[in-house]
């Protein structure tokens, strides 16, 4: 009985660490996606290799592995999202017909592109040693073949 004790508290002291370490990560914007990359594999690693002692020996030796993919696609994000703060921010200079169109226009590509570098994310799970324009290839043909539920995704997940 003991034994399972420990071993609950074991694992929620791991969730919890592991839960700052995300949550301090995060902190700098720089470093959100190779934080959340670094999460992703060592939860996902962790059961299946029992190479680590625990999750924040997982999280450091994931995030050093992933960091220059993951980082890749923070500027590619960050590019975008600033991009498209600059369409929104134009809106006031056009005619009241071509506003709906640039908005809806900004928000479809600033989502896709979301959707794009979130399923590059994944997809250095399942192809961690293809490079990262080989990822972003493999990624664009899911997100767009599963268009739909990826936009249905982004909007149960963001809303």
């Amino acid at each position: 009985m003991k034994e399972k004790i420990y071993y609950l508290l074991d694992k929620l002291m791991n969730i919890i660490v592991i839960s700052l370490i995300l949550i301090v990560g995060s902190l700098p914007i720089i470093t959100m996606l190779p934080t959340f990359a670094a999460l992703l594999g060592t939860i996902y690693f962790f059961d299946k290799e029992n190479d680590w002692a625990s999750y924040p020996a997982a999280f450091v030796y994931y995030f050093k592995k992933f960091f220059k993919q993951s980082f890749l696609c923070q500027l590619l994000l960050m590019t975008v999202l600033l991009i498209g703060k600059i369409n929104l921010s134009l809106l006031d200079t056009l005619p009241s017909g071509l506003k709906l169109a640039v908005y809806a226009i900004t928000l479809f590509f600033s989502g896709l592109i979301i959707l794009l570098v979130f399923s590059s994310i994944f997809s250095l799970l399942i192809y961690p040693n293809e490079l990262f324009l080989e990822r972003i290839k493999i990624s664009l043909v899911i997100t767009i073949i599963k268009l739909p539920y990826s936009f249905l995704f982004f909007f149960v997940f963001f809303l």
